[in-house]
């Protein structure tokens, strides 16, 4: 088994995630694979952002549509609504708390890896490739 690793900038809108699909799907002939996703381009450092916005309880509004915006494509647009709603209610807390906890914060972070994994999964699947996400939390 051959395991592949996606940085950010390779997973980005566009032509960086219309590549690295077809790197996969053509590595999938050849043997079996594994694929591990990083969060793709700016998602950790708006994650952040938006984070430590909501740990203060400060309003968070601008960085989240940019955020929402990134991260939504039509492929896999229901999963990620399911994924951005949890995501959406875990801040709304941390805003209404206005706590700042290690744990949390990695949480939210970890939605950017989660996101992108959903996408690759339904644009592999578009390309014929019997592809699946697995949960690694």
């Amino acid at each position: 088994m051959k395991i592949l690793k996606f940085g950010g900038k390779s997973l980005g809108n566009g032509y960086p995630l219309e590549k690295s699909t077809e790197i996969i799907k053509i590595e999938s002939l050849i043997d079996s694979i594994g694929v591990v996703v990083s969060a793709r381009g700016e998602t950790t450092d708006l994650l952040l952002s938006i984070y430590q916005l909501a740990s203060r309880g400060q309003d968070y509004s601008k960085q989240w549509s940019k955020f929402v915006k990134y991260q939504t494509l039509e492929i896999s647009k229901s999963e990620i609504e399911v994924q951005l709603e949890a995501l959406s209610q875990i801040l709304i807390a941390l805003r209404n708390l206005s706590i700042d906890s290690p744990a949390i914060k990695d949480r939210v972070v970890a939605f950017g890896e989660v996101i992108i994994a959903i996408t690759v999964v339904d644009k592999l699947r578009e390309l014929g490739v019997k592809a699946y996400y697995k949960y690694s939390r």
